[in-house]
């Protein structure tokens, strides 16, 4: 009929055009510009042609088979294939099946593009982890396989599923857009050699029900449904006779239906014949155990019936995080255009496969399947990032640097990482604002399009055993179900704990993180961040990728200091801090917002030494004024030296683990943790063992203070082996001559630089300097470990 009225108004006559190139089928439009470039690229054919064709493709709206015009290769380099006209002529007239010729088209191969659109389909209940019909409501599907022969006869697709015992099945499609289901229909009969091979070879697994069978077709012709009846009947009988009884009693079928089997037993009977079939079972057997485990799948993709696509859109909703349809519909176009490259390959997707290379083309939220995972994994970021101070807090005022410049270039290399499923390791000077700066980052990427997940190192449990436990799953598993965007990324803060015994769990979360296509971001101080590199470098190389070998598997980033314009900035919120900033030999600690947020904790009466500071400068004004509070004790509260002690007591309770010491005063622990000296508790509290300190720089003056108390022969027997190396460095503050205007000389600052410098011209170690007073062989024992930049000896403060 549209034939017909077109050809009246003018607009269709003749045959229709011999050939057209595949780009032609699958990327031209309707548009003006579209038959524009149809004529440019293909100058054999006129503009009536080109029209025809785009007349046909709005009709059909899908490209010409193999036998009739267009091939369809996801490479887009196949030449196309002669068009019948007559076959043409067919498509676009009538629609009754008996006054039409089916082509080969419609009774064989059902065509790559309804096979590409059902491989969406079944790629959409993979992702979000539903039922697919035929292979069992009771089966979560784990695996879809294209074009896999190695793997099932039957090959067009697999779907292979976990049932609730733990047993998997599986279900063979064969893609058959109008199968006949007659005896003359050999197409039909060469799809059925794979069938029988199927319940010959397999049969044990497919009469068990661990192996399904399944049609899928875009017809509704009488042959599919009768074959289907069949089906339904052969499924409820154990064997070939009863089920034949049941079709010949009076009432339970048709004539037509009967007539059906006939055509079966002799399409049987022709593909038995086949040297591929391997069977001494009669015809009549044989025809009862393809129909005992065959589904007939109606597909409704094409044409004016899209409800299938619509369903699986409607269904997609779910895992789009805003659950707008334009969303679902832009991730179904994405898995079909996965489906086109995955026939040509022979591919095997699972979820997280899918997911990781969905990422940068489609937005995809978390799976529902690990639920418990998500929790856990939500707690413990809530912890990591309740850890992390972003606001200066004075007396009435309190504010948050944005830094700007810092941020955009952490971001930058954030975003390569992210997309790329590499490492990076951002580092700096302690309290430089690495984790701050590093998780404001992660939310503006998460706003932009980019999936994150953070964690914090010391917060998570210490082996891959336990975490996994925790989370209930497989951690790959897990992070292979995490939400798809822009790019995918983990941010582990606290990387530096690869010094205390937690190299092989970041080795494990790297590994487990880039092997399902995340990124990963560690967070740790200078002194961790050559052992942090060499575990995720490891972790890196061990990862197989799909574009193959990466470049720059592990990049690095510093944290710079504050700028001269954010000290600034800081002087003008808080004036208390004019008399550190006033001199250059003090201003530098105001380029480290952890150590100026302990002075602002400690009060404005802390006063700047006369002269240049150090770090032994903020400790000792930081533990009068804020630890003990000045000498002075509230009504009802802890006394200063109940808070000392505790900070103490948790300081040995990490050098001495196997000791058993005096615990902290339970009493001074909430003044403790409302004054930032302690970790504020929180949903993971209930998993650790005792408080935890607020920060590095907090427990490191605890470390200290406890070894100018009890002495350092205690580092002699300490098993927290990167407390060792900070702890000894703080001992010449307290053990070294002092020069004339109260310092180390070991940490006397400079007269012009901004950086502590020795007073009688001590090495450099990466910017900072190291005591000449200490014999070469000592420096490990006393120092710490060498820098591993350098081979010089780590630097003390």
């Amino acid at each position: 009929m549209l034939r017909n009225r077109l050809s009246a108004q003018g607009v269709l006559r003749g045959e229709p055009p011999a050939r057209f190139h595949l780009e032609a089928a699958e990327a031209w439009t309707d548009s003006f510009l579209g038959r524009q470039r149809a004529k440019d690229q293909l100058p054999q054919h006129g503009a009536a042609d080109v029209g025809k064709f785009f007349m046909y493709r709005r009709f059909r709206r899908m490209p010409l088979s193999p036998e009739r015009g267009l091939c369809t290769d996801t490479r887009g380099v196949v030449p196309a294939c002669a068009v019948s006209g007559a076959s043409y002529d067919a498509e676009m007239v009538g629609s009754d099946a008996s006054e039409q010729v089916a082509s080969p088209y419609a009774t064989g191969g059902g065509g790559t593009v309804l096979e590409h659109d059902f491989g969406a389909v079944l790629l959409a209940h993979l992702l979000l982890g539903d039922p697919v019909p035929a292979l069992g409501d009771d089966v979560t599907p784990v695996s879809v396989r294209f074009q896999d022969s190695s793997f099932s006869p039957v090959d067009d697709l697999i779907v292979v599923g976990d049932t609730a015992d733990g047993t998997q099945r599986r279900l063979s499609i064969g893609v058959r857009r109008a199968p006949a289901f007659t005896t003359s229909d050999d197409s039909t009969a060469d799809l059925l050699v794979s069938y029988l091979r199927i319940v010959t070879d397999h049969w044990a697994e497919a009469g068990a029900g661990r192996c399904r069978l399944a049609v899928a077709v875009a017809s509704t012709s009488p042959a599919v449904r009768q074959v289907h009846e069949l089906a339904v009947i052969a499924r409820g009988q154990p064997d070939e006779e009863s089920f034949r009884a049941v079709v010949k009693q009076p009432g339970r079928t048709t004539e037509a239906v009967r007539r059906r089997l006939n055509h079966l037993d002799a399409l049987i009977a022709q593909a038995a014949t086949s040297p591929k079939v391997s069977t001494e079972r009669a015809a009549a057997e044989l025809t009862w155990r393809v129909l005992h485990v065959l589904w007939l799948w109606q597909l409704r993709l094409e044409g004016a019936d899209e409800s299938d696509r619509t369903a699986a859109v409607a269904r997609l909703r779910s895992v789009v995080p805003d659950a707008s349809v334009e969303g679902s519909a832009t991730l179904f176009e994405a898995l079909g255009r996965l489906s086109r490259s995955y026939a040509p390959t022979a591919a095997t997707v699972t979820e997280g496969m899918l997911r990781r290379q969905l990422c940068g083309i489609a937005v995809v939220d978390r799976s529902s399947s690990y639920a418990p995972a998500w929790r856990a994994l939500d707690a413990l970021s809530e912890t990591a990032e309740n850890l992390v101070r972003f606001r200066l807090t004075g007396v009435g005022k309190n504010v948050e640097l944005e830094r700007a410049e810092a941020g955009n270039a952490l971001a930058s290399e954030a975003r390569a990482v992210a997309s790329r499923a590499t490492a990076l390791i951002v580092h700096g000077e302690p309290d430089a604002g690495k984790s701050a700066l590093a998780l404001r980052t992660a939310e503006r990427m998460r706003a932009d399009g980019v999936a994150v997940t953070v964690l914090n190192l010391r917060e998570i449990p210490a082996s891959l055993a336990e975490f996994e436990a925790l989370l209930g799953a497989r951690l790959a598993a897990v992070l292979g179900a995490s939400a798809v965007g822009k790019g995918r990324l983990l941010v582990v803060d606290g990387a530096e704990s690869v010094l205390e015994g937690r190299a092989q769990l970041l080795s494990d979360l790297a590994r487990a993180a880039m092997a399902a296509g995340l990124g990963v971001a560690a967070v740790t101080r200078a002194d961790g961040s050559g052992a942090a590199r060499d575990v995720l470098a490891q972790a890196a190389e061990s990862v197989t990728r799909d574009g193959g070998i990466v470049e720059g598997l592990v990049r690095e980033h510093e944290v710079p200091r504050l700028t001269p314009a954010e000290i600034t900035r800081l002087v003008e919120v808080f004036p208390q801090l004019r008399q550190w900033a006033g001199d250059e030999r003090t201003r530098w600690l105001l380029g480290r917002p952890g150590l100026v947020d302990m002075l602002l904790r400690a009060g404005p009466g802390v006063a700047a030494p006369q002269g240049a500071a150090s770090e032994a400068d903020l400790f000792a004004a930081v533990w009068r004024n804020l630890v003990r509070r000045g000498e002075v004790m509230t009504a009802g509260g802890p006394s200063p030296d109940a808070r000392d002690q505790s900070l103490q007591a948790l300081a040995r309770r990490q050098l001495l683990p196997r000791e058993t010491a005096v615990p902290p005063d339970p009493a001074a622990l909430p003044s403790l943790r409302s004054d930032g000296l302690l970790a504020p508790l929180c949903a993971t509290s209930a998993w650790s063992p005792s408080d935890r300190f607020a920060s590095d720089l907090v427990r490191d003056m605890a470390v200290v203070r406890l070894l100018v108390t009890d002495g350092f022969a205690l580092l002699s027997t300490a098993d927290a082996p990167r407390c060792v190396p900070h702890a000894s460095r703080a001992r010449p503050i307290y053990s070294a001559p002092m020069t004339s205007n109260g310092h180390s000389p070991i940490c006397a600052p400079s007269s012009t630089g901004s950086r502590p410098t020795t007073a009688s011209g001590g090495r450099t170690c990466r910017g900072r300097q190291c005591s000449p007073s200490v014999p070469p062989e000592r420096y490990s024992a006393t120092y710490g470990p060498r820098c591993r930049r350098t081979s010089k000896p780590a630097c003390a403060r």
